[in-house]
């Protein structure tokens, strides 16, 4: 290969000359035993005096193209479809949502007054609740209050003493026989029958005596009559979300616990909350209270000498505030 030489109009004088390394022949033979391929682009002038670029496609290749591009096409409109089909059923399933929230609304909550709740009188309950004397369920005189609450005069409330039972009650369980009311004209809604039995499990409730379905436990026998409260309101147990769920189940197998279960343990955990949101376990009343000051009377009066509550002021201020809410008085404070 010839290179230039550069000459300088200086005094420096020319540059130096370098040989050639090889020489390209005129004419390259190429081996007969390659395959030939045809050019990739082609540049063509354009009228403008541009140049375009492109690159020949067989007809098999271009209707494959097609057929790929049209297939895409079909896939891409499904899944739109697809979309807009479950966006649709989205905004349907929102609509009758909202429709049933307004029915609710409509249902339960007067114009004048949206805190005035609407309760819907269900026929007619008859329950049965068998209880041993020597473990009286208490709870049952805060869920009589608010059944009566809800439901008015049409809340009955009966006790009877089984054959079963020796001699006479004793005084503290005259409490009971003192919500008995006398007939009312008038439609009665709830009927709870409760027999003083001597029984095994202390608390039980019969569901169907057809079937002899029962509810054993004075926590579940709870459980079951605070669901006849309507379900808009908090003390409904299946109303609560899964946070106060938890604590107000913790709270009831803890108190039936007879075996651990003492009032220092209810002492401690109401000075740590310190009346917190409320003077009940939770801040608000919740059959929590009613199971846990069931326990708590059962203590006080199987042992009332050695138990000094003076030295328990935030058990006292809360068996005061659950008297006061339960309008009843088993102990004076």
């Amino acid at each position: 290969m010839n290179h230039p030489t550069t000459k300088n109009s200086s005094a420096s004088g020319s540059m130096y000359k370098m040989k050639q390394v090889f020489v390209l022949p005129q004419t390259i033979e190429l081996p007969h035993g390659m395959y030939r391929v045809s050019p990739v682009s082609i540049a063509k002038e354009s009228n403008s005096g541009t140049f375009n670029c492109s690159i020949p496609i067989s007809e098999e290749s271009q209707n494959s193209i097609s057929s790929s591009a049209a297939d895409n096409e079909v896939v891409s409109e499904e899944k739109f479809r697809a979309i807009e089909k479950r966006q649709l059923d989205i905004l349907s399933k929102l609509t009758h949502l909202r429709e049933m929230i307004v029915e609710i609304h409509q249902k339960y909550v007067t114009e004048e007054d949206e805190a005035a709740i609407e309760v819907e009188t269900p026929e007619f309950v008859d329950i049965v609740v068998n209880a041993n004397p020597t473990s009286p369920p208490y709870s049952l005189l805060f869920l009589h209050k608010l059944l009566r609450e809800y439901y008015g005069e049409g809340v009955r409330l009966h006790t009877h003493i089984h054959s079963s039972i020796q001699g006479s009650l004793k005084d503290y369980l005259s409490i009971f026989s003192q919500l008995e009311q006398r007939p009312q004209p008038g439609h009665t809604v709830i009927s709870i029958t409760l027999i003083w039995k001597s029984i095994e499990n202390e608390t039980e409730l019969m569901v169907n005596p057809f079937q002899q379905s029962i509810v054993h436990g004075e926590g579940n026998v709870a459980r079951f009559i605070s669901r006849l409260i309507p379900p808009v309101f908090p003390l409904n147990y299946d109303t609560l979300d899964w946070n106060t769920l938890s604590l107000v189940d913790g709270f009831i197998e803890q108190a039936l616990d007879s075996q651990s279960f003492n009032l220092e343990m209810v002492e401690s955990y109401l000075k740590g909350r310190n009346n917190t949101g409320g003077p009940f376990l939770l801040g608000g009343i919740s059959i929590a209270d009613f199971i846990t000051y069931s326990a708590v009377s059962k203590l006080l009066l199987k042992d009332t000498k050695s138990i000094n509550l003076s030295k328990q002021p935030h058990l006292t201020r809360w068996i005061r505030s659950c008297q006061q809410y339960g309008e009843f008085e088993l102990f004076t404070m």
